[in-house]
């Protein structure tokens, strides 16, 4: 169904309820809810439909259309009391297997898979037996396979991406990166659930180490992600994440306050705080670290994947302690978690502090375990022993991360590089950059506007030009420290170790930002002229 059509029914069905027409009504529902095109969408139609007496939607013929309205919109509670009315219909046995399969009641799901499910709920049905299968380690990706045929839509994609997420469990990074770039795909007609395929996209190419498809899917992401959006935080934290495997310190701590401020939920402010303290160790900053585990030690803890947050923030303190040369009470805290029912990755986490305890303390202990022993990974599980803990034996010392490198290339098309990774830059703010490393890496704002053609027009005008393109500029470079206006002044900030510019030589002065005709290219192209005249 298209969204003009699905707007359509929607409308159609606001009237037959004004009217009172429940049975026509409840029709629409159901078919609409067969149809439905995204999570948005659902959430609607279930509000929408909630507005019919509950003696009609309770009735013979509203049981099943309030069972694909409860189903789609994930009313899992309102499911469940619809299905209790009548155990044993077979017109509803799909939803059953679902709802007994979230529920962890394998047995029963496979006695009502044995029987006979009607067409429009196969499709259900075989989702739900491919869930069970790779809960018990069976073939849950054949499974899968045959949930997907004749699929299409959200349908699809919500598929792809769950078969993404059992890949990834199983370090098959390259498959759940092309279930999940498929997602992408099925999800067009669903935003919400496309920006979490986009952001999860991202975390797979970085679990490749292919950074170039990380940044793209998450810029994606970003553009999709709208203020009210359950999932900005989530994309602001994979942005992190990509920065932290950058060594982008400032980048990566500006990513995560803003998935701290964007958490709609626990899970999310969790995540977020424990990955803005370890960007902190990690650059040294002990004063600010200690402060945002105070906080981080005041979430709340409600959803069942938070159990493990205030272990993770005793293994953050541990290492914090350690840097601070304090191993004794570092190894007090690392040992009260080792009988805990700890995560692979937290366990890893543990043995590696527990292994540089000993050496701080010259003691015979466990040798470090090696990031190959883990099963799935997170992105700062490579910084973590290679940042934080050093090798003396090898003549390694411990450095807090710092400003990366950051050169602009002018000799041809302009390009940016911070570190090994090329930052995409728009027209306008590419000039910008440009026009800054060329002035030493600041110039007055009359400058500015003047060199990028912005300076025609009112002086309020032209403030507000020149703005609109500071701004796009830093959120292109990642953090507000990049780029600072103050006092009529654009200057370039310390979050990056800004190295001289490539230029091309005077004989070849017509590559200088090749493509971009803003006054001060032209201007400099006119200079390196005169100093190298043709023969």
């Amino acid at each position: 169904m298209s969204l003009a059509a699905e707007q359509q029914a929607l409308t159609q069905l606001r009237h037959l309820i004004a009217g009172e027409y429940w049975e026509p009504a409840l029709k629409a529902a159901g078919v609409m809810a067969r149809r439905i095109s995204s999570q948005e969408r659902a959430r609607e139609l279930w509000n929408l439909f909630r507005q019919i007496p509950p003696q009609v939607r309770d009735g013979p013929a509203g049981r099943l259309a309030a069972a694909w309205v409860a189903f789609r919109a994930g009313e899992e509670a309102e499911l469940q009391r619809v299905l209790s009315q009548t155990p044993d219909a077979p017109e509803l046995r799909g939803f059953r297997v679902a709802l007994v399969v979230r529920q962890g009641r394998y047995a029963e799901a496979e006695q009502l898979l044995a029987q006979p499910t009607v067409p429009d709920q196969q499709a259900i049905a075989a989702r739900y037996r491919a869930q069970m299968l790779a809960a018990q380690g069976g073939d849950w990706q054949g499974a899968y396979a045959e949930a997907m045929r004749g699929l299409s839509g959200r349908d699809l994609g919500v598929l792809h991406t769950e078969v993404a997420y059992y890949c990834a469990g199983y370090n098959l990074t390259e498959q759940a990166r092309d279930h999940l770039a498929q997602a992408v795909q099925a999800l067009r007609s669903a935003p919400q659930e496309q920006t979490l395929a986009l952001a999860n996209l991202g975390m797979a190419c970085l679990s490749a180490g292919d950074f170039r498809g990380a940044y793209q899917a998450l810029q994606k992401a970003s553009a999709l992600a709208q203020q009210n959006s359950p999932y900005r935080s989530i994309v602001w934290r994979m942005q992190g994440d990509l920065a932290l495997l950058h060594r982008w310190p400032a980048r990566a701590r500006y990513a995560y306050h803003e998935a701290l401020r964007t958490a709609l939920t626990g899970h999310d402010r969790s995540m977020a705080a424990e990955n803005l303290i370890l960007t902190l160790l990690l650059s040294g900053e002990w004063d600010e670290a200690r402060s945002e585990l105070i906080a981080a030690a005041e979430l709340p803890v409600n959803a069942p994947q938070d159990t493990e947050h205030h272990t993770v923030l005793d293994l953050l303190q541990a290492a914090l302690q350690l840097r601070l040369g304090q191993s004794e009470a570092a190894e007090r805290r690392l040992l009260s978690l080792q009988d805990k029912d700890l995560s692979q990755p937290r366990r890893w986490v543990l043995d590696l502090l527990l292994s540089e305890v000993a050496r701080q303390q010259g003691q015979p202990g466990p040798d470090a375990p090696a990031l190959e022993q883990l099963q799935w990974q997170w992105p700062w599980h490579q910084l973590f022993p290679e940042m934080c803990f050093p090798e003396p034996e090898k003549g390694t010392a411990w450095k807090p991360l710092t400003p990366p490198k950051a050169q602009i290339n002018l000799a041809g098309p302009v390009q940016l590089k911070v570190g090994d990774f090329e930052v995409p830059l728009g027209r306008k703010t590419r000039g910008l950059l440009a026009y800054l490393v060329l002035e030493g890496g600041s110039t007055s704002a009359e400058s500015a506007a003047g060199a990028l053609g912005l300076d025609e027009g009112a002086a309020r005008t032209v403030q507000k030009r020149l703005s609109k393109v500071v701004t796009q500029l830093r959120q292109q470079l990642g953090s507000p420290g990049t780029v600072q206006s103050v006092g009529g002044v654009i200057k370039l900030g310390a979050d990056m170790d800004w190295q001289p510019p490539i230029l091309p030589p005077p004989e070849r002065a017509e590559r200088f930002c090749q493509g971009d005709f803003f006054p001060f290219v032209n201007s400099w192209i006119e200079q390196q002229s005169l100093s190298f005249p043709e023969d």
